[in-house]
């Protein structure tokens, strides 16, 4: 399931994500992409969520693009 990402942090319009869902040491995870000026949604983050039922009660980010292979995502969103 993809997800879109509303306002991701910085009060962006909701079309500037997307996040696409994997997993990182054995919790809910998720790489964000950014669209670029031409329209294409690029690798930014990694997001690690960590669940206290069904609230977020901590969230990692690592801006690191290049470990995105690592997490069987791709550079690039799916379905564009």
């Amino acid at each position: 399931m993809r997800v879109h990402a509303v306002r991701m942090f910085t009060g962006q319009p909701p079309h500037t994500w997307r996040l696409e869902p994997t997993r990182a040491n054995h919790t809910v995870a998720f790489g964000s992409y950014r669209r670029d000026a031409s329209g294409v949604y690029l690798a930014h983050a990694l997001q690690r969520l960590t669940l206290s039922g069904p609230h977020i009660s901590e969230m990692n980010m690592f801006f690191l693009p290049q470990l995105f292979p690592r997490f069987g995502l791709p550079d690039r969103y799916p379905g564009q």
